[in-house]
Formats: structure tokens, C-alpha cells, sequence
């Protein structure tokens, strides 16, 4: 019985992990855990990243507030004149810098007029100078607007013609997971016309505000346009459109591969700290990132649908494996532990390239922990509170600390068992309640239970049932009990020796002294609840039950105290005073049965033996 529950309960806890495993990957799709999703991949990546150990290819120059406003009695507020731009790029050039990605947009042409020194300055000869600064170096990769949503007419929009660039003159193997733009604002004619190359600094927008995607390409009509980061890459590879190349799961520029998923994860290596020293000028840390994963190879995949689904089940199996074999509080720490070690693997995982999805599997863990504590609480639980009222007062406490922890030692629904009954009644109680008043009667009688009944529970047994003055008990259920009928034993001699010491008391206060006699039985009995519906009490039934009943009435007339039958004493394990009585012929039974009279625990030599022989004598009862 014990097995097959326990079978039962590690099925029942693996069915609750699958289900609440397979609940936390249908509600992971909901926007609301994705938006947490998020939150976590930014928390790995502030966890994993080593702003101590930048990139080395990468050099970041910023234009920034600080910068602007030391700058401003010199050149001006923001925006700068071009030739303040023209004279950062030649900074930059004589470093030298490979690739200068000026991530600055120029749409439109300077109308300025501006003096330096002595000499006075136009706008178009701060654009001119700017253009030749980028000529000279050779080196610059611009950036191109796509923010603008164009107008409702399209018919209205700025036609910039697009064919008259040469750096967006590329055929790019790229004709799937391409973002497609209404409008694309290049820099002016003499900028676009020196740039090195020119990319386009669109990015996307997560449910929860913060940039963490950039389309590697857009596409404008006919036009396919790569990003900033990605035009900056292949210049510094020195890398042609051939050489890119863009599917639904990987980005391909020259030899290095990055994953994608329909849009390229920015893999942001420090970007949050802004600390890293570079070899690429822009003022933002978005593209930088990209370039330094392009270039260094190193990326963030996130993990396929199958690898997602089987780590939230797999968690939640776990917890349901463990709830299925031990109790609330194990299933509540194991959780706990498994919930770090979800953590903890996430972010190793996290560190070496694989985006393995975080809110799920917790989620998972909570909902198997869930799950298995309301069952617990639901099911387990009302079958215990069903245990504890049926048993609280009628069994001793480790019996009944046993029947907590598992209910199903109780066999409730009845099992026939071998086990053995003691009934225990009280001579003169009727002379004693003639004579004294009712209530000095009930006292004295709560007073005698009270001490009987906590005899009985030092010795294993349970309380069956009072009946007016008669005391009836079990050992051997609904706990099995081995030494049953030695426990049985010893609860009589107890009882007798309590009882002498209550008549002390009794007859030192005037109270009348009582005595009782006690029968025991061991044999075969069926244990279980018997009554209705509404009202029922565990007790046993069986010919070996009214046997005990009736050696218990054989007392008077052997003037004993306590009376065992044959098969307790066969059943005993250990010594004790036991004298035979001989045999007597109950009511029900064809064949006579053996009585003893037991007198207490064995007094130096086995006296058993010497007792047998006595001449046994027959008695009908």
C-alpha cells in the first residue's frame, strides 16, 4: 500500500510539473513576460559585460553635453558649423584611424556665416571644407536618416536620387527580413559624394522602450541599404557586397557569421558603462556594439523554440519530481535551489553567446511549487485533517505523529489485521455511584480515565471507545505493531498499578477504592470506520473481539485481575507472570480456549513454566 502510494504521489508530481511547465511556456508568450524577458536580458548583459577589457578595434569618441558646452564659446551652440566637423575628421585621420564612423546626420547644407580669426566664413565653405576633409582621409562612412515617416502623398515626398550615390551603389544578397522605409534622407550632394560608404542608423524600439535590435538592412523602393554598424564592418574588413550576405537566422559578413532573428541582436560588450577605448568615432553605443560583434565574431543567439520549450518543462518537472517524493518544506527548498541554478546557468550560458529564455523557467518553478503545495494543502491535507479528528484523542502521540506524515498507514476504508484488544471494566461502580453523589461520581471516574487512557498511550495503544465504565483499546492498529500483544501486556500491568496508586489517593481523600478487570485477545479483526454517513468511529470487529469481551467478564468468577487468552500469550515476546487457568467454553465457540491469569512481568526464574503445571480446569462462561 505504502508503494503504490508513493507511486501514485511521484506520478501525480510529475503530471503537476508538466502542466504547470507547459502553463509557463503558453503564458511566456504573452506581451507583458516578454517585456520581463527583456528586462532580464539587460540584467545579464550589465552582469556578463567587462567594461574593464574593451575592444581593442573599437574606439569610441563622444559629442556629448560636456563637450558641447566647452565648445560653445569657440564655435558656437549646436549645431557646429561643418568646419568644426572638418577639423574633428582630420584629428581622427592623423591618429590614424582605420574607419571614422561619423554617426552626425547632414540632410541639409550649412547657410551659416561664421568667423574664425579674421577670416569669415559661408556655409557652403564650411560644407566644402568638411567634404575635403573627408576625401583626405578616405575613411569616413556617414550615416543616412530613415526616421522620417514621409509624407501622406507620397507623390510629395523629397526624391533624392539615390542612383547618384556611390556608396549605396551595392547589390546586396539580401531579399528576406529586410525592413522596408518610405524614406531615405542621405547626407548632402559634396558629403555623400566622398564618403567611403554610407549607412543607415534606423533601430527598433522594444514594447518597454529601450533599443536593444537594429535591422542590418532597410529597404527604400529598389534600394537596399545596410546599417551603419554593418557599412562600417565590411570598410574596415575591406569587404564588398558580395561578400554579405542575410537569411532569417544568420547575418554573413566575410568570414564571421552572427545569428539573427529576423533582426540582429545588438551584443552590447559594455556598451551600459561607456568606458571602452576604440578606433571608430561616433557619439552614441548602439552601433559600436554592432561593429564590435561583427567584428570580433562574438554574439548573442537567442535559443531555439525547442531548447526554450524543454528548459521550462524541464524545470518544472524537477519541482514536480521532488514534490511527488518528499514534503512541502523539501519541494519549497528544491525549488528554491533549482530557481538559483536556472539563474546561475542563464547567465553562464548568457556570457558565451546563448540568450536562454530566464522568466519562463521561474515561472515554471513557481507554478510546479504552487501546484504541489495546493495539492498538499487541497487533497493531502484534507485527508490528514480527516486523520486528526478521527485520531487526536485515541491514539498516542508518536502513533499519531506516524498518521500525519502519512495518512495512509491509516487504511481507512478497513483491513483485516492480526492484532490484539484489551477491554478493561471497573468492579463496584455501581455500589460506588449508589452511594456517593453524581458529581463526586464523574470526578472520580475522569480522574480513573484520565490516568488509564495515558497508560495506554505510554504503551502503543489505542483508544477504541468508552463505555459507561468500560474501557476498550486496540494495539496493532491503525499503525501496525509487531509486539502488539506485549504492549497489550504491559498496558494491564500498568493499568493494575495505576489503579493501586489512584485507591491510595482515593481512600486517604474517603473516597471508596475500585477495582477493574481487564481480558485480552489476539487474533484476527477487521479495523476501519464503521457507521453512517454523518457519524462513524474506528473500532474493530470480529469473534476475536467479543473473545477479549467476554475473558474480560471471566474475572469474577477467578477472582483475578487481568486475563490473557492462549494465543496472546503464544504471541508474546517477552517474560512475564503467567499463571494457567485452564480452559473455558465461550459463547460462539465449538472448542473450549485456554485462559491465563496474568500477574505482572517475570519475577527471576521463568514462573511460566513452573505454572503450567497446575491442573487446568474447564469453565463454561
Amino acid at each position: 500500500m505504502p508503494d503504490r502510494r508513493a507511486s501514485a504521489k511521484l506520478i501525480l508530481g510529475l503530471g503537476l510539473g508538466f502542466a504547470a511547465g507547459l502553463a509557463a511556456w503558453l503564458l511566456s508568450l504573452l506581451p507583458f513576460l516578454q517585456t520581463i524577458e527583456l528586462k532580464t536580458y539587460d540584467w545579464r548583459l550589465r552582469a556578463t559585460a567587462r567594461p574593464t577589457r574593451p575592444a581593442d578595434a573599437v574606439v569610441l569618441v563622444m559629442i556629448n553635453d560636456d563637450s558641447i558646452r566647452r565648445l560653445e564659446p569657440n564655435v558656437g551652440r549646436w549645431p557646429w558649423p561643418r568646419l568644426v566637423h572638418a577639423s574633428l575628421i582630420d584629428f581622427l585621420a592623423r591618429a590614424p584611424a582605420k574607419v571614422i564612423v561619423y554617426d552626425v546626420l547632414f540632410p541639409e547644407a550649412d547657410t551659416r556665416r561664421f568667423t574664425v580669426g579674421e577670416d569669415e566664413w559661408t556655409g557652403a565653405q564650411s560644407d566644402r571644407a568638411l567634404a575635403d576633409s573627408m576625401a583626405k582621409a578616405g575613411t569616413v562612412v556617414l550615416a543616412a536618416d530613415v526616421a522620417d515617416e514621409g509624407l501622406l502623398d507620397a507623390s510629395k515626398n523629397l526624391q533624392v536620387p539615390l542612383d547618384a550615390i556611390p556608396s549605396l551603389n551595392h547589390a546586396f544578397a539580401a531579399d528576406s527580413c529586410i525592413e522596408p522605409r518610405p524614406v531615405l534622407a542621405p547626407p548632402i550632394e559634396p558629403l555623400s559624394a566622398v564618403a567611403r560608404a554610407m549607412g543607415h542608423t534606423y533601430t527598433l524600439l522594444d514594447s518597454d522602450g529601450p533599443v536593444r535590435r537594429t535591422p542590418p538592412f532597410i529597404r527604400v523602393g529598389e534600394r537596399v541599404v545596410p546599417s551603419l554598424a554593418l557599412a562600417a564592418t565590411m570598410v574596415a574588413k575591406g569587404l564588398g557586397a558580395e561578400s554579405v550576405s542575410l537569411t532569417p537566422t544568420s547575418l554573413t559578413v566575410g568570414s564571421t557569421r552572427v545569428p539573427t532573428f529576423v533582426d540582429t541582436v545588438d551584443n552590447y560588450y559594455g556598451a551600459p558603462f561607456q568606458s571602452c577605448r576604440t578606433l571608430i568615432a561616433y557619439r552614441g553605443p548602439i552601433h559600436a556594439n554592432v561593429i564590435d560583434s561583427l567584428l570580433s565574431a562574438r554574439s548573442i543567439a537567442p535559443a531555439g523554440a525547442r531548447v526554450a520549450f524543454a528548459s521550462i518543462v524541464g524545470v518544472a518537472l524537477a519541482v514536480g519530481l521532488v514534490g511527488g517524493l518528499g514534503s512541502t518544506w523539501i519541494t519549497g527548498i528544491c525549488a528554491i535551489v533549482i530557481a538559483g541554478l536556472v539563474t546561475w546557468t542563464s547567465l553562464r550560458l548568457f556570457a558565451g553567446g546563448l540568450w536562454v529564455p530566464l522568466v519562463a523557467p521561474l515561472l515554471g518553478v513557481a507554478l510546479a511549487f504552487t501546484g504541489d503545495l495546493a495539492w498538499h494543502y487541497f487533497v493531502e491535507g484534507r485527508e490528514k485533517r480527516q486523520v486528526k479528528k478521527l485520531f487526536s484523542r485515541y491514539v498516542a502521540k508518536d502513533v499519531f505523529d506516524r498518521l500525519m506524515t502519512d495518512p495512509s498507514l491509516a487504511a481507512l476504508g478497513g483491513a483485516r489485521r492480526t492484532m490484539t484488544v484489551l477491554f478493561s471494566d471497573v468492579r463496584g461502580f455501581t455500589a460506588m455511584s449508589e452511594k456517593g453523589t453524581p458529581e463526586a461520581v464523574v470526578g472520580q471516574l475522569n480522574e480513573y480515565f484520565t490516568r488509564m487512557v495515558a497508560v495506554l498511550f505510554e504503551h502503543r495503544g489505542t483508544l477504541d471507545k468508552f463505555v459507561g465504565d468500560m474501557v476498550m483499546a486496540l494495539f496493532g492498529a491503525p499503525l501496525d505493531d509487531p509486539d502488539h500483544a506485549d504492549h497489550a501486556v504491559q498496558t494491564a500491568i500498568a493499568m493494575s498499578a495505576a489503579l493501586d496508586e489512584l485507591n491510595d489517593g482515593w481512600r486517604a481523600a474517603g473516597q471508596p477504592a475500585l477495582d477493574i478487570g481487564i481480558g485480552i485477545n489476539t487474533g484476527d479483526m477487521v479495523a476501519g470506520n464503521i457507521g453512517s454517513d454523518t457519524i462513524m468511529s474506528y473500532t474493530v470487529i470480529g469473534d476475536a473481539v467479543n473473545l477479549g469481551a467476554r475473558l474480560e467478564s471471566l474475572n469474577k468468577d477467578y477472582g483475578t485481575r487481568v486475563i490473557i487468552s492462549e494465543s496472546t500469550r503464544a504471541a508474546l515476546k517477552g517474560r512475564y507472570d503467567i499463571r494457567p487457568l485452564g480452559t473455558v467454553l465461550v459463547k460462539g465457540k465449538s472448542q473450549p480456549v485456554e485462559i491465563f491469569d496474568l500477574r505482572g512481568p517475570a519475577q527471576g526464574h521463568s514462573d511460566e513454566a513452573q505454572a503450567r503445571r497446575h491442573a487446568p480446569h474447564e469453565v463454561k462462561a
